[in-house]
């Protein structure tokens, strides 16, 4: 393998196996920079009480290992259901901590209501991928790029 066979884009999405092939490391980031708009507008110093304030400080590690796991691509396929209900739970969790009534917000308030919905578009697609498949079609990809071409 060539030294140019490692710097190919990780937040390519123009793959065979569609948004499965966004890398674990993109689909967090990504996640975190939506959550971020939309929680600057919610409570402009939230990050001061992520630090600060201990109720908050766990509420924001609880909701970080969900993303960070619905990013690792090492669960099953979820359900769009279970993914919105576990959404909502954890976001409230955390976000109810810096604004009480935040679902007010995101349902009325102008440029809240945005930063929502894209937020949580892009959580549900990465939520709900089917990564089992992927996986299955990487490994079905590779095996046939590496020994099918000898």
């Amino acid at each position: 393998m060539s030294d140019s066979d490692n710097d190919v884009d990780d937040t390519s999405t123009e793959s065979p196996f569609g948004d499965a092939h966004i890398s674990p490391f993109t689909c967090r980031e990504t996640l975190l920079d939506k959550f971020e708009t939309l929680a600057n507008q919610l409570s402009a110093g939230w990050k001061y009480h992520v630090s600060n304030t201990e109720g908050i400080r766990k509420a924001w590690l609880s909701f970080e290992d969900f993303y960070s796991n619905i990013c690792s691509f090492a669960d099953r396929h979820i359900s769009p259901y279970l993914c919105q209900k576990k959404l909502i739970e954890k976001v409230d969790a955390f976000v109810s901590q810096l604004s009480p009534n935040w679902s007010d917000h995101i349902a009325n308030t102008e440029g809240i209501v945005e930063a929502w919905q894209d937020f949580e578009r892009y959580f549900l697609r990465m939520c709900t991928i089917d990564h089992g498949e992927w996986l299955a079609d990487f490994v079905s990809f590779v095996f046939n790029v590496r020994f099918k071409a000898d």
